[in-house]
């Protein structure tokens, strides 16, 4: 199941069938950019950041797959577009990432940040996210796309 689920979020994040319409009134985010800084290819650490434009619904919180032999050193932060802190906590339990935000998140952009980031597959060239939202009222989360984080120049 959880293949076949993954399978169909990549397939949808590349644009090759429409997201599909899970209610009417019902507004996920969406995935603006993705990148590492330093992405050379021999730098063994790096900040990953994803970009999210939040749009209209109301986000309670977060979740990402990681991928095997990724590793987060120094820990993740979330920025919202006027640059503070959000206020938030995560955990990791074997690939999975879940970020639990303390306040309601509505109408921002937020930045992902992933400090010193450590992998241990020094021949990957990119890494995927597969990126969830559990909205105000709902008890699932909800998939909306993948981040491709490329890490070579």
């Amino acid at each position: 199941m959880n293949t076949f689920k993954y399978m169909m979020i990549t397939l949808l994040s590349f644009g090759l069938f429409p997201q599909p319409s899970f209610s009417n009134n019902l507004l996920l985010p969406s995935i603006q950019e993705a990148y590492a800084n330093p992405k050379n290819e021999g730098v063994l650490f790096s900040n990953y950041y994803i970009l999210i434009d939040i749009g209209h619904g109301n986000i309670e919180a977060l979740s990402m797959t990681i991928p095997q032999g990724f590793g987060v050193i120094n820990g993740i932060s979330v920025i919202d577009q006027d640059g503070n802190k959000v206020e938030m906590s995560y955990t990791i339990d074997n690939h999975l990432i879940r970020l639990s935000f303390n306040k309601l998140l509505h109408k921002e952009n937020l930045k992902i940040v992933f400090k010193s980031v450590k992998y241990s597959n020094i021949n990957t060239r990119s890494w995927l996210f597969h990126l969830s939202a559990r909205l105000r009222g709902r008890s699932d989360f909800i998939p909306f796309g993948t981040a491709r984080v490329n890490i070579y120049s």
